[in-house]
């Protein structure tokens, strides 16, 4: 086993059982000794180490396999978790390097806001939002800016579309700016401005069709 090239946890678990029986058969050989054990884990964590060269996973999952067989193997359990150390620190510099593209991605949305299919256009503001505070925190202050700036976008293309009388769609981009923001300021004034010119259009309405009808019995 401590000559194999490529040395399996097959062949580990056949040397440990080997490496148990020699003090009975050969009580003088070098490996009859406690050292036994600790051969078979260096052996192991060079092979261990040599799968790590293309895939840690794969190397902390050989290891783990391993020190269900030898579980008291200091050299396994250093083994072990220096690869999880890389394994953390890889993923950490993966989650920082898209962070970058996900900030391009936002300031991209903001600058061409997609008022005609809001729903789809803000869910994927909300999904940039997300992973931008995932990686740079809950509290990062460019998040926060960019989510306020979706909402004012917003609000303020619902005032031009109460304003082309268009109520529908300024009132869906109300809801949105204030699922962005609730406090947004001037949502409040909004809203009940959009309900007073939604109110008046009704009643502007009601009174054509009853003059129209009016205007058909003379």
């Amino acid at each position: 086993f401590l000559n194999q090239p490529t040395a399996t946890v097959d062949d580990a678990k056949k040397a440990l059982a080997a490496a148990d029986q020699l003090p009975a058969v050969a009580p003088t050989h070098p490996l009859a000794g406690g050292q036994s054990h600790e051969r078979i884990a260096g052996k192991v964590v060079e092979r261990a180490t040599a799968l790590g060269a293309t895939d840690l996973n794969g190397q902390i999952a050989f290891l783990e396999q391993a020190l269900g067989l030898i579980n008291d193997s200091q050299v396994l359990q250093t083994a072990r978790n220096d690869a999880r150390s890389r394994q953390q620190q890889q993923a950490e510099g993966q989650r920082q390097q898209r962070l970058p593209s996900l900030r391009e991605t936002l300031d991209g949305l903001l600058k061409n806001p997609r008022y005609e299919d809001v729903d789809a256009w803000a869910k994927s503001v909300r999904v940039q939002l997300t992973g931008i505070r995932a990686i740079a925190g809950a509290d990062d202050a460019t998040a926060a800016q960019a989510q306020q700036r979706a909402a004012e976008l917003l609000l303020a293309r619902s005032t031009e579309l109460r304003g082309q009388r268009q109520f529908s769609q300024a009132e869906g981009l109300l809801k949105a700016a204030g699922e962005f923001a609730p406090q947004l300021a001037g949502l409040a004034a909004e809203r009940q401005s959009l309900a007073a010119a939604r109110a008046e259009a009704q009643q502007a309405e009601a009174q054509r069709d009853k003059v129209a009808k009016i205007d058909g019995f003379k």
